[in-house]
């Protein structure tokens, strides 16, 4: 043989291949998700961070209790 494999090698290879791409698809999709509904809290996190002299400064007691 020159390189060539039968054909139940070629489907169990492809098949095989196409499983890990799934799973791989699924991963990805969850880690947009995951970075999509993450990025918010972080960006309000920052501003509060941002901002945290000014709301000590001016907010109420029960913002400085937080």
């Amino acid at each position: 043989m020159c390189g060539d494999i039968e054909g139940d090698d070629y489907r169990a290879i492809k098949s095989e291949s196409e499983e890990k791409i799934n799973r791989l698809e699924a991963k990805l999709k969850a880690a947009v998700s995951f970075q999509t509904t993450v990025e918010p809290l972080w960006d309000k996190a920052f501003s509060n961070i941002a901002q945290l002299d000014t709301l000590y400064k001016e907010g109420s007691v029960e913002l400085k209790k937080r």
